[in-house]
């Protein structure tokens, strides 16, 4: 067993004038891209917003332009602004209900020293097998991108008020206890992966530090 910290952080070292001056060009020319539609808020495309796509892209222009414009685009079309979550939308049912018996407990609990929320993943008890038997893709998807708006919709503002400065990342921590042959499941594996696609394609620099905890030698050929 060992314990892996991943960081993400944009900046180490010094900064430098170059790269400032070059992320400000990028962000200057991000906001000409589109104008937002009467139900779009105006934090949606906000300095911290669009930092994020920019970096995703290593402050490449055109790439982060297609990424951000393939976002709007999704969102637009799958109406995701509108859809209801607890909290802001008192009495909203719980949706698959199946798929949390399938996975091994996951929660958001306490925050960082930095503010952020830390999601805490136990993908060791996740029953692979049952997940991809039982839960199609679609199902999957929907539930992952009503967790991913909860989240950033509802957390990260209620944590930004609270410390006073914008949040919109969190820490996550990847329990891999109890993770074994059993998941090297292809199906699952598949389930996965497109979650993991989703959020590269469209939630962006949401992550601000990962840490990997009790993951066994069968981690790396599951992470790979």
């Amino acid at each position: 067993m060992f314990c892996m910290v991943i960081s993400v952080n944009i900046y180490s070292g010094h900064t430098n004038l170059l790269l400032i001056v070059k992320i400000f060009s990028v962000i200057h020319s991000l906001r000409f891209i589109s104008t937002p539609q009467e139900n779009d808020t105006e934090e949606e495309y906000d300095d911290h917003t669009l930092m994020r796509f920019a970096t995703a892209r290593s402050f490449r222009l055109d790439k982060t332009k297609e990424q951000l414009i393939e976002t709007i685009t999704w969102r637009d079309l799958e109406g995701i602004d509108s859809i209801p979550l607890p909290i802001l939308n008192p009495g909203t049912p719980i949706l698959y209900p199946k798929i949390y018996g399938y996975f091994g407990g996951n929660s958001v609990h306490k925050t960082d020293k930095e503010g952020r929320g830390i999601y805490i993943e136990r993908a060791g008890y996740h029953d692979s097998k049952r997940l991809a038997k039982y839960v199609k893709q679609e199902e999957l998807t929907n539930w992952h991108i009503r967790c991913q708006e909860f989240s950033h919709r509802v957390i990260m503002p209620e944590l930004s008020r609270r410390a006073g400065k914008i949040i919109d990342k969190e820490t996550v921590i990847f329990d891999c206890e109890g993770m074994g042959f059993h998941q090297l499941h292809l199906p699952s594996l598949t389930l996965y992966r497109a979650i993991a696609e989703l959020d590269q394609k469209y939630y962006p620099g949401r992550l601000g530090k990962l840490f990997v905890v009790n993951a066994p030698f069968i981690f790396v050929k599951i992470w790979r």
